[in-house]
């Protein structure tokens, strides 16, 4: 039996904590029989919009004569990682600290990934192009409160705005102090402003001393205790990425094995944590993936989007592509017949979930939601009804891709139309349960707000309430897996005959409404 209410274990590693009270007996034995290890290690994240300097100040961090401009340079597509970049640690010198730098693009086409790899326990380093206008630093700082913070305490998150200048001194600053603090209290913001093609004005070199103090000093779950025959795993592993980008599961279990760790189910928490924290690509619970364990995650992300930005799938086709198409575009890449039909899969639902199979005309495809066209079908013929079940999830803030990824999730429901599937880049119609649902995304920019707006039709109450729990069942598991602290409020617009013609309808609380009707035993609405 184990009670830690009220008494929170701070040795096993917040991953470890999560996957149960089997998982941190398991770890607890581990460290009593193998002694640990500490490790000063963490993953930097270099955010922002495309051609702010995220990938110089990369490329700087590594290499302080790297040449800036350089011509050879090329905008990031998809995220570059570099593991190894060490210093010895600022209060104990014995102990080198060793940061992984992640070099995310800034296009919106890749902002897909940030959901999976923009992590607690992370450093963030946020660049912005001094001499624009606008910097989009709202969406950002959002993005990095809701997943780089722990809703449970009450812990600041550093974060490092680097202001570029871009051979111009900043005149105006892209976003207000004392909003910022304000809006985001769990943000410790420290801004810096740099221009990196003058090294000799020692900025930068202070900036890499700003970084090497906030690692040291402010990243409050370092060091990472973990058991000793741990470390050596995942060094071997370390060690493996500069030859092969993948293994299989039987080489992984070997590779414990030779380190001592025989246990099956130890080898799992393992895995878990490295994936967790990263390190690697691992998704056990996929029967297609569990076999794939990617040793280099940028290698298979980038993979994923040679696919979302080749010119004939985004432009020609409008997000639709065939196995032919895939094929051909992996291949010209260098990735193999075997290698291939694991990314296909890592792209599916329950994985990155970027894109469904479908069938029109006849043929077996590929669809994209983010890729599709803006505006919904011309040929809809949606014709709301008094019998129209209507809902909307309401969001103070939506991080980029929840509606594609709803999409792919509920895409055996979409409905066809002549060959052609009912669905777009904000939207779909589902055909399920003898009903018709229109599920889209709407930017309420006169309400302030994001939100995805249902509408079902169909003769039996019941079997529409049935449709609508799906699509709630499936947009929270999505929260679950990806955004635990985000707020979304449920509402239901009234229906009396004043707000049925209404362009904006008073919308009741979900929650207050069920409360109400359980209390006084009425089906129907209160007033609005």
């Amino acid at each position: 039996y184990l009670d830690i209410d009220k008494n929170p274990l701070e040795t096993p590693p917040e991953e470890i904590r999560k996957q149960g009270k089997e998982a941190v007996l398991r770890f607890l034995k581990e460290l009593q029989e193998q002694g640990e290890r500490e490790l000063f290690e963490v993953k930097m994240l270099i955010v922002g919009e495309g051609e702010t300097g995220k990938t110089t100040l990369w490329n700087l961090l590594q290499n302080p004569d790297h040449p800036v401009p350089d011509p050879k340079q090329k905008s990031t597509v998809g995220i570059q990682i570099q593991e190894g970049w060490t210093f010895a640690h600022l209060d104990r010198p014995d102990d080198a600290f060793l940061v992984n730098l992640w070099d995310f693009g800034g296009q919106d086409i890749q902002y897909m990934t940030h959901q999976f790899f923009l992590t607690r326990r992370s450093f963030y380093v946020l660049l912005a192009d001094g001499r624009r206008e606008v910097a989009n630093f709202p969406y950002w700082l959002r993005i990095i409160e809701l997943l780089g913070c722990d809703k449970e305490t009450n812990q600041s998150l550093p974060v490092l705005v680097v202001l570029n200048e871009k051979g111009n001194p900043i005149a105006k600053m892209p976003y207000d102090t004392e909003t910022v603090k304000k809006d985001y209290p769990k943000l410790n913001i420290i801004r810096r402003e740099v221009d990196f093609a003058k090294k000799e004005d020692g900025r930068m070199e202070a900036l890499s001393k700003t970084i090497q103090h906030i690692l040291c000093h402010q990243i409050d779950h370092l060091p990472l205790v973990i058991p000793a025959f741990w470390s050596r795993v995942r060094q071997r592993l370390y060690d493996l990425r500069t030859s092969v980008n993948h293994i299989n599961a039987a080489r992984y279990a070997a590779i414990c094995e030779e380190e001592g760790i025989k246990d099956a189910q130890q080898q799992a928490d393992l895995s878990r944590l490295l994936h967790d924290l990263g390190v690697i690509l691992h998704f056990r619970e996929d029967l297609q993936l569990a076999d794939f364990i990617v040793l280099n995650p940028d290698w298979a992300v980038n993979a994923v989007y040679e696919i979302m930005r080749h010119e004939e799938v985004k432009i020609e086709n409008q997000g639709r592509f065939d196995q032919a198409l895939l094929q051909k575009i992996w291949t010209d890449k260098g990735y193999t017949p075997e290698e291939q039909g694991k990314l296909l899969n890592l792209m599916l639902k329950n994985n990155l979930e970027v894109c469904f199979r479908a069938i029109e005309n006849g043929e077996e495809i590929y669809i994209a939601p983010q890729l599709l066209p803006e505006a919904q079908p011309a040929d809809l013929h949606w014709v709301p009804t008094p019998q129209t079940l209507r809902y909307v999830f309401h969001y103070p803030f939506m991080p980029k891709g929840i509606i594609g990824r709803l999409i792919v999730r509920l895409h055996e429901h979409i409905e066809s139309r002549g060959t052609r599937k009912v669905v777009w880049e904000k939207g779909m119609v589902l055909k399920k349960d003898r009903c018709r649902a229109k599920v889209q995304f709407v930017d309420d920019k006169s309400q302030g707000r994001q939100i995805i707006q249902v509408e079902i039709q169909g003769k039996a109450l019941e079997d529409r309430k049935l449709v609508l729990r799906d699509i709630r069942e499936q947009l929270k598991g999505i929260h679950r897996r990806s955004f635990p602290a985000l707020q979304m409020f449920e509402k239901v617009p009234c229906n009396c005959a004043e707000c049925s013609q209404a362009v904006s309808p008073f919308e009741h609380d979900y929650n207050t409404l069920l409360k109400n009707q359980a209390k006084n035993g009425a089906a129907a609405m209160a007033p609005c």
